[in-house]
């Protein structure tokens, strides 16, 4: 009698063993499922992530979704083993669209770099008597990086690649007085135009008579 409890006993155990090897159990999870952990970051600046993106992936018929932390990732879990789409969308970038393969007990990582969304400024530099202004430089600083660019000989210039939102221009030219800058707001694909008028440095009147 005891031999046979210490059988059906034995029998148990490996039955269990054999269940659990086939789910996939212990270490090495589910087989069938895995995670996709995906870093969004600025394609300009892509050491630095991207908080408060929105993260979608589809494996099957599956779909889970995420927004990203103050670091710029997010861990999607429990997705099929296979192919999947992953989009990603946050304010002031253009959308960013990819491809994974779910690995089966595994996490697959992606790194998502977004593009900004950008226009134009076009600005104009004249002087007292409405003549532009050449080689006058032309600043904007903006999220740690400074675009410029140099006007012509009727006084003006565009500068491309301007990230969306309200920027700051700023003016500087040899010979003229320092002007304040201008704040201007720029649209995706569109131009924003501003304008300055420079003054010349002037040279403190009368002369010096020497003793007679």
């Amino acid at each position: 009698m005891q031999l046979r409890s210490a059988s059906i006993r034995t029998v148990s155990i490996l039955l269990v063993a054999v269940l659990l090897g086939a789910c996939g159990g212990g270490s090495g999870g589910d087989a069938k499922t895995g995670d996709v952990a995906i870093r969004v970051a600025d394609a300009r600046q892509s050491s630095t992530g991207l908080a408060n993106a929105s993260v979608i992936v589809t494996a099957g018929t599956v779909t889970r979704t995420g927004t990203t932390a103050a670091d710029g990732t997010v861990r999607l879990t429990s997705l099929p083993a296979g192919a999947a789409t992953i989009q990603v969308t946050r304010d002031l970038f253009l959308p960013y669209s990819g491809s994974v393969t779910v690995p089966g007990g595994s996490v697959a990582n992606v790194t998502a770099l977004l593009q900004r969304r950008t226009g134009q400024v076009a600005a104009t530099a004249r002087d007292a008597f409405d003549a532009g202004v050449p080689s006058a430089r032309v600043e904007i600083v903006v999220e740690g990086q400074t675009l410029s660019g140099t006007t012509n000989a009727a006084g003006t210039v565009t500068i491309n690649g301007v990230p969306t939102g309200t920027v700051p221009v700023a003016i500087s030219a040899d010979g003229y007085e320092t002007e304040p800058t201008q704040n201007v707001t720029v649209a995706e694909s569109a131009t924003a135009n501003v304008g300055f008028q420079l003054d010349r440095i002037t040279q403190p009147g009368g002369g010096f008579t020497p003793p007679g």
